[in-house]
């Protein structure tokens, strides 16, 4: 019996390193994506909740974020995790963007790495506070059950934030939800996000290691949490149209190894069991 399970502790962690050594995020700055880094100050800093004002003060995840937002000037934004509606307030008050925000209510919720579990009063209270309302349209759902085609019409977003529920499953539902409807010119970003995988890092980015796995090129960007996708050809994208090899690759993976959800789940569990071993220590 314990040569067995020296055998099958084997297997797995070999599936994980492989894992691991091949889908890691390549790390980017932003000058990468021909964005000019700037650092920018929250206009609202009540209920903000991103680093350096929250979390790891190392990082910078507004400045990036709005560096971004400044490069790419949308029109349309679609927000996956509206909790108290800091970012869409800042959004607001800096750009002339419609936004489409998204936050299950409690008992839509079914995920497990949550931030928060807000009620319908509280989900984007603070750009209601601030006065912004006639610029978001608040959509109270489960990303995992949305269907987005009753709010936007083709390919119309031209930014989107994924920063709901942070199971891996999740990540990989909400990127695959908002892609049909992003513009040729258009990016993807994807919070809590970091290779050092430590505590709620690990989730979102085993999701995005996922992502790469079926093809699609996602991206660190350094100094913050943020993880990011272009469809702008000439940039970092690359190859095949990547939703068509996407969907090609999810078939191929749904024939080798069934259920895609179940598969990335798997590989969660891997991380949890074996990232000790096979990433170097973060001081």
């Amino acid at each position: 019996m314990n040569l067995i399970y020296k055998l099958k502790y084997k297997i797995l962690k070999n599936q994980w390193e492989s894992f691991y050594s091949r889908y890691q995020l390549p790390e980017i700055h932003l000058s990468d994506l021909g964005v000019i880094a700037n650092d920018y100050e929250p206009t609202i800093i009540e209920n903000i909740c991103m680093p350096p004002y929250v979390g790891d003060s190392q990082l910078n995840d507004y400045s990036v974020l709005f560096s971004l937002f400044d490069h790419i000037k949308p029109k349309i934004i679609v927000e996956f995790g509206t909790a108290h509606g800091n970012t869409v307030a800042n959004i607001c008050s800096h750009h002339n963007s419609e936004v489409y925000t998204v936050n299950a209510l409690p008992d839509q919720i079914d995920g497990r790495v949550t931030t928060y579990t807000l009620t319908k009063n509280e989900i984007g209270y603070i750009y209601r506070k601030f006065g912004h309302t006639n610029k978001v349209n608040q959509i109270f759902e489960n990303t995992k059950n949305i269907n987005l085609s009753l709010y936007l019409n083709g390919k119309s977003v031209d930014f989107a934030i994924i920063d709901a529920c942070h199971d891996s499953d999740f990540v990989l539902n909400d990127f695959s939800k908002i892609m049909p409807f992003m513009g040729d010119n258009s990016i993807v970003i994807l919070h809590d996000t970091h290779p050092s995988m430590s505590k709620h890092y690990i989730d979102s980015y085993i999701g995005c290691m996922y992502l790469r796995r079926l093809g699609f090129q996602i991206y660190y960007i350094s100094g913050s949490s943020w993880a990011v996708w272009l469809s702008k050809r000439g940039y970092l994208a690359k190859g095949l149209d990547e939703n068509i090899w996407g969907s090609i690759k999810c078939l191929f993976y749904r024939m080798i190894f069934g259920d895609i959800e179940t598969d990335i789940k798997r590989m969660r569990t891997y991380a949890k069991r074996f990232i000790k071993e096979s990433t170097p220590k973060i001081d």
